[in-house]
């Protein structure tokens, strides 16, 4: 062998080995970790091994078995490619199954949701103790929803129990449109002399007959129509069992008035409706018609 040969064989076999150390250096980057995840034998003392054998190998075909080591160093390349596409793979199940994972969390997130849909409706069919709305068209019994809204019909009840509403009335009469959501949007609304806002809850689809507050208010109103296009904003916390009074609301006179926030035309009572609260045992204000008075009967 020349010297000249010799001394590119040398340089040849410096150069590979400066690859090996960077592709050692880069599979640490790659494998960290590995350890932490609780995998046995994919330490860099595997990698010191191998990278031991390889220069062996490099070294014997500098020393001129040449073409059979070369080769095997090849082959030992194409190992090393095929186990870096298999750990490629195994990043791909894995990020499969965390998307698996996901998929499952929102889809138990979504049954727990349709479960309290189902709880709630289940509750809202269930109705308790009675009150009684007296107007100067007659009373509109409400049947409370104590299982739905607990906190709301116990508010309402005390109020009954009271003989309160200094201030109640009915002011918003909107009858059932022609077609469509609205106007006019089928409610009649009105405010309540609660002892405090009541909270949020008993949150299901508005129905025809449900009495619901206007969130974050002491307002209510008495849903003359279904109203999916709600949602689930409205605590709903009665039902009304009698129309009679009610049919005769929604028939006086009104005036259109826009609201000054969101541009909707409303339909205003010209002459608000008072209404006086009462327990169904409560027989003071039983067979009274006519105008009501704000002032409070004795107990």
């Amino acid at each position: 062998m020349t010297p000249l040969r010799a001394a590119r064989r040398a340089w040849l076999l410096l150069a590979l080995l400066g690859l090996a150390a960077a592709a050692e250096n880069s599979r640490e980057g790659v494998f960290v970790g590995y350890k932490e995840a609780g995998v046995e034998g994919a330490g860099g003392d595997v990698g010191a091994t191998e990278g031991g054998d390889a220069a062996g190998d490099l070294g014997t075909a500098a020393g001129g078995d040449g073409d059979g080591s070369l080769h095997e160093a090849t082959d030992n390349a194409g190992d090393g490619g095929a186990a870096a596409a298999d750990g490629s793979a195994a990043d791909q199940a894995a990020d499969s199954g965390a998307a698996a994972g996901q998929g499952s969390d929102q889809a138990a997130a979504q049954g727990g949701d349709e479960a309290v849909a189902a709880d709630l409706a289940a509750a809202a069919e269930q109705v308790g103790r009675t009150v009684l709305l007296h107007t100067q068209f007659g009373p509109i019994k409400v049947k409370l929803l104590e299982k739905l809204a607990p906190r709301t019909t116990a508010l309402v009840w005390e109020l009954a129990q009271k003989r309160g509403c200094r201030i109640c009335a009915f002011y918003r009469n909107e009858a059932r449109p022609r077609g469509g959501d609205g106007p006019p949007y089928a409610l009649l609304q009105g405010r309540l002399d609660m002892p405090q806002v009541a909270p949020r809850e008993g949150n299901i689809e508005v129905k025809m007959g449900h009495v619901c507050f206007i969130p974050d208010t002491k307002d209510f109103f008495i849903a003359y129509g279904n109203h999916p296009e709600w949602g689930t904003s409205h605590t709903v916390w009665g039902l009304v069992d009698e129309w009679f009074a009610t049919d005769f609301i929604i028939s006086q006179q009104f005036q259109e008035t826009t609201h000054p926030e969101f541009g909707t035309v409303m339909r205003m009572l010209k002459e608000e409706v008072t209404v006086k609260i009462a327990t169904q045992e409560d027989t003071f204000y039983s067979g009274l018609l006519g105008p009501m008075h704000y002032d409070e009967p004795p107990l």
